[in-house]
């Protein structure tokens, strides 16, 4: 970058910077808060939220369908040394950047190919997101503004969820994050400081570049912050400082190591579908039912996301009446930071509010900047108090009794992980698998543990001539279609049924297995 670089250390990361709103300092603070070093604080963060996000992951089973889509390709992606074109049961998935597989085969290769290791790239992604709310809260006014962010963010109800799943957005959240406070280093008024340090610059493209590759264009929305921000303080922008050409240019470059290989050799379908189907038919028309079909019912969900985040973001969400009302009232007098957190804020519930599919965890990458503005809110008004504290330590509470007692008792519901720990014991590495009606991809994540074969879906009228076939093989149908769909079953086959609850329609279900196959 052509902008001078200084001498920095690791450590001023977290130091407080010189802004246009002075640090607030609260009464009543221990006289060494601010002495304490700013690396132990992120490390107690970043271990408090590994153990609170990391517990459980390993009880509970892989879930339909996301989360057993993950999981599934990224062991398909480890298997066939393919690091470029995901499969799922063997066939191209084009759903989602790369990012996401690459840390799982990491995990998978020190951890082996399980729950545990499935999830534990969230985990991690999380616990390192909370970090960077904390180090962007410190830059932006104090240590304790940061520290009481950074809990904000860890124990509010959907990072607590989507921290535990093997899903692609807690990555996509850590560099949203990190790309919204670089972009705020490059942006705020120079105050009479320098101009700002190269590694701003790095930061923010290599954040851009990281934040596509875990979950698409999503990712780049903090290029807009700073510039609506001083937009709104009628402000020049500063273009010079932002450069944001040089950093969309780099930013490209990181995705274009994967890209152009990815899209050469899948004829431009990696992109027809990722952002076709995947960003531009979301944003035009409800997928899978989630959203208003019609103009009438679409026009219904625009506040969805506005309503949403009072469950989403709770316990916290009951502080942001009070939040709008404070803001309110100091309207003509807001600082850059607060409109540039603002500024963050609307951006994302706009854009997923015109979007016409519409799932809760959609709006995850505003709640670190909520997070921050509800912080340097409530500081400036000496809002943190002994209930603030209670309210944290109940909802870690809450989270650990979930996590571990209610993880083991929703356990045995899971279908597809209790009809594979039935049929284990006459599963063989040759035996081929087919299954009618009940399609879920944690089938083959759970199956392909141990069998090398697919699974093939179809219809139960097919399960007949497949289970003809010379050599062993197992067939998943429900239970009420059994008997239609086989005259007669040799007494030979092993049965084995279970009942559960499919969280990907809400439905319970009553499936039997058929095992061609001796018992051992």
């Amino acid at each position: 970058m052509p902008l001078p670089r200084q001498k920095t250390s690791g450590r001023e990361l977290f130091q407080p910077a010189m802004t246009d709103t002075p640090s607030i300092v609260t009464s009543g603070l221990p006289v060494n808060w601010e002495k304490q070093s700013a690396l132990r604080h992120a490390l107690l963060i970043f271990i408090g939220a590994v153990f609170l996000h990391a517990a459980g992951t390993w009880i509970l089973p892989i879930t339909d369908r996301d989360e057993a889509r993950f999981a599934e390709a990224s062991r398909e992606m480890r298997q066939s040394g393919d690091w470029v074109v995901p499969t799922l049961n063997n066939k191209p998935r084009y759903d989602k950047p790369p990012l996401i597989y690459w840390t799982q085969i990491a995990t998978y290769t020190v951890l082996g190919e399980n729950e545990f290791a499935a999830r534990l790239p969230s985990v991690w992604a999380a616990a390192l997101a909370a970090v960077a709310v904390y180090g962007f809260g410190r830059r932006m006014r104090d240590a304790r503004t940061g520290l009481w962010a950074a809990i904000f963010f860890t124990t509010s109800l959907w990072v607590l969820v989507t921290s535990k799943t093997s899903v692609a957005d807690p990555l996509m959240i850590l560099f949203f994050t990190t790309s919204a406070w670089s972009a705020w280093e490059l942006g705020r008024p120079l105050s009479g400081r320098l101009a700002p340090d190269a590694r701003w610059h790095w930061m923010f493209a290599g954040s851009l570049g990281l934040a596509f590759l875990a979950k698409g264009p999503i990712g780049w929305l903090p290029l807009l912050f700073p510039i609506l921000a001083s937009l709104w303080m009628r402000e020049s922008i500063p273009w010079r400082r932002l450069q944001l050409h040089w950093a969309l240019l780099a930013a490209l470059g990181i995705v274009a190591l994967w890209g152009v290989s990815a899209l050469n050799r899948t004829h431009g379908d990696f992109w027809s579908v990722g952002m076709g189907k995947h960003v531009f038919q979301r944003s035009v028309s409800a997928m899978e039912g989630h959203g208003g079909s019609k103009w009438t019912s679409y026009l219904a969900t625009l506040p969805f996301y506005f309503l949403a985040v009072f469950v989403t973001f709770f316990p916290w969400s009951t502080r942001l009446i009070w939040l709008a009302r404070d803001l309110w009232s100091r309207r003509t007098t807001l600082s850059y930071d607060e409109r540039f957190l603002l500024s963050g804020i609307a951006v994302v519930f706009a854009v997923f509010t015109l979007v016409r599919t519409k799932l809760p965890h959609y709006t995850l990458p505003a709640f670190p900047l909520l997070c921050l503005l509800l912080s340097c809110a409530w500081n400036g008004a000496g809002k943190f108090n002994i209930g603030s504290r209670r309210l944290a330590i109940g909802m870690v509470g809450f989270g650990l009794c979930v996590s571990l007692i209610g993880f083991s008792l929703a356990k045995p519901s899971f279908p597809s992980a209790e009809l594979f720990k039935g049929c284990k014991p006459w599963l063989k590495p040759e035996m081929e698998m087919a299954s009618a009606t009940y399609n879920e991809p944690s089938l083959c994540w759970n199956f392909r543990s141990i069998l090398k074969s697919f699974v093939e879906y179809g219809e139960e009228k097919s399960l007949p001539a497949f289970m003809s076939r010379p050599g062993a093989r197992l067939c998943i149908l429900p239970t009420s279609k059994v008997d239609k769909t086989f005259a007669a079953i040799p007494d030979s086959w092993q049965r084995v049924r279970v009942k559960g609850f499919n969280l990907a329609n809400g439905k319970r279900v009553d499936l039997t297995a058929l095992i061609q196959e001796s018992a051992p």
